[in-house]
């Protein structure tokens, strides 16, 4: 009987040669295809929103700006992440959108509590040493600058009742949308598209100095806001010389406590105001009057009383306080219902509950029965409780009596007029934010409260800067509620902990036998 052929052996050394040659050309060529997959992919981006949100989700002008972004821009997220865990999260995706469809923006994100040196370093290239320790987002292009503060990012809801620790009863301000797409986009474009803009500083009549920096009546902090932060450079002007205000973006009157406006001064103010100027007006109040030598102490009639009345406006020679709202002596706290919450220089402060710090303010507000169809459309931003107390002196039978009056009193106002008949408009729609305190934006009291935000909004609405044009709503957000009985989140937790982890090692039990046979 023959012997049977013996089978070659399964194993032998040419074909594991070739079971691991066929390996390697296998891996070679999926890593060939990865790479080559990975570098089209980054010159044909596409990415897909598949939230119902749309957080992330860019409209057509953000797509169109940034295509036509041709300058580098750098965003620096500075935020305390643990704090703004949320809108850091949204603020750093949607900006990563933004580099992609654009490798000329770049982002940068550091948290001041982990890295406080480069934020340091960042602040003190750009001069925006005031910013320490807020949470920021700051746009730079070929030294031009914009800053987004965390809390314009969002407006938030009314008080929703809650159940605190220990069931106490409590409430929460939940947020109702998220407006990064407009800031990040107004802001590229303010520093990439740089309109020139200038703001000047009226001059001659004991105004707060905007050139000073230690004294705590300057205004050297808010000054240099405008140039640093919102690119907006300035100078002082004297509006009895012989500058014509062309190039005026804005006006600064920053408490004229010591002398009057004369009548060609205000002649000029009221040319340039009536050609479609914007002016943002401090009246001085009694004690900054003082400080600077008045003759008799007081707030002086500076002439510009009068001459407000034309924009159907009225500034009152008194002094207002509220007890409701004082933190501290003579000063008074615009917040909750004072401010207006459906304007855009105060709808974000009056959406979080905060306030403006005012000090001694003189009321302020549209003139009683002043209003006609194609007069100024005077708004109030902000005003007293209705604990408010008006200090007035009053003469009666020969008599000069000192008495109180209670009730809310308006304390800032905002003004626009559209094109005046006979009058071109040369910068669109005059605009004024008039308001009865010039001390909230000095040195000492511009970072008190919301008083720096607040300053913030009201340049911004001056100057009508690129958010109005660029007219991006808001991203909404909804709020999700699963309701399950305790059984179904044990049952849950289950099968996270012991399902899934159970179904990979009954898949691989399987796999194992199969092999074993």
């Amino acid at each position: 009987m023959s012997e049977p052929t013996p089978s070659p052996a399964s194993f032998s050394a040419g074909r594991r040669w070739s079971r691991a040659f066929n390996s390697v050309v296998g891996i070679a060529s999926l890593l060939a295809i990865v790479v080559m997959v990975n570098y089209l992919a980054s010159g044909w981006y596409r990415r897909w929103e598949l939230s119902n949100s749309g957080r992330f989700d860019l409209s057509p002008q953000t797509t169109r700006l940034l295509q036509n972004v041709t300058n580098d821009v750098e965003a620096f997220i500075c935020f305390d992440v643990e704090k703004e865990k949320e809108v850091h999260g949204w603020s750093q995706s949607l900006l990563r959108q933004y580099a992609n469809l654009n490798p000329r923006i770049r982002v940068r994100s550091i948290d001041p509590s982990r890295a406080p040196g480069s934020v340091s370093q960042i602040l003190a290239t750009n001069l925006l040493g005031t910013l320490a320790n807020k949470n920021f987002i700051l746009f730079t292009c070929e030294g031009r600058r914009w800053v987004v503060f965390a809390n314009q990012l969002s407006d938030y809801s009314r008080p929703i009742p809650i159940t605190g620790e220990n069931g106490q009863p409590a409430i929460e301000f939940r947020r109702t949308n998220f407006k990064g797409e407009v800031l990040f986009s107004s802001a590229i474009f303010a520093v990439s598209y740089a309109r020139q803009q200038k703001a000047y500083f009226v001059t001659g009549h004991g105004e707060h100095n905007p050139e000073g920096v230690s004294a705590d009546q300057d205004y050297g902090k808010f000054a240099a806001m405008l140039r640093d932060q919102y690119n907006v450079p300035w100078e002082k002007l004297n509006l009895s010389g012989t500058n014509d205000l062309t190039d005026a973006s804005m006006l600064v009157i920053a408490g004229p406590a010591r002398s009057a406006f004369t009548t060609n001064e205000l002649a000029k103010l009221d040319g340039y105001l009536r050609s479609g100027g914007r002016a943002l007006i401090l009246a001085p109040n009694m004690s900054y009057a003082a400080s600077v030598g008045s003759r008799s102490g007081n707030a002086i009639n500076t002439g510009l009383e009068n001459y407000l009345t034309n924009w159907n406006v009225g500034i009152v020679s008194t002094v207002v306080q509220d007890d409701t709202n004082r933190p501290a002596e003579n000063s008074l706290l615009v917040v909750g219902d004072g401010l207006t919450p459906d304007h855009p220089v105060t709808q974000s402060i009056a959406a979080t509950k905060g306030g403006v710090l005012l000090v001694l303010p003189r009321p302020v507000g549209r003139l009683v029965g002043s209003s006609t169809a194609n007069g100024p459309n005077v708004e109030r931003l902000g005003q007293t409780s209705s604990e408010g107390i008006e200090t007035r002196d009053v003469m009666a039978n020969g008599v000069l009596t000192r008495k109180f009056f209670k009730g809310k009193f308006p304390l800032i106002v905002a003004v626009e007029k559209g094109a005046i008949t006979g009058v071109s408009a040369d910068r669109g729609t005059t605009r004024l934010i008039i308001i009865g305190d010039s001390l909230c934006l000095n040195n000492q009291i511009l970072d008190s409260a919301d008083n720096r935000v607040f300053a913030g909004f009201a340049v911004n609405w001056l100057l009508d800067r690129p958010q109005a044009m660029l007219e991006i709503p808001p991203k909404t957000l909804k709020d999700f509620k699963i309701t399950a009985s305790s059984m179904q989140v044990r049952n849950l937790g289950l099968i996270m902990v012991l399902g899934f982890p159970g179904a990979v090692l009954l898949f691989g039990g399987l796999v194992w036998l199969r092999r074993r046979r």
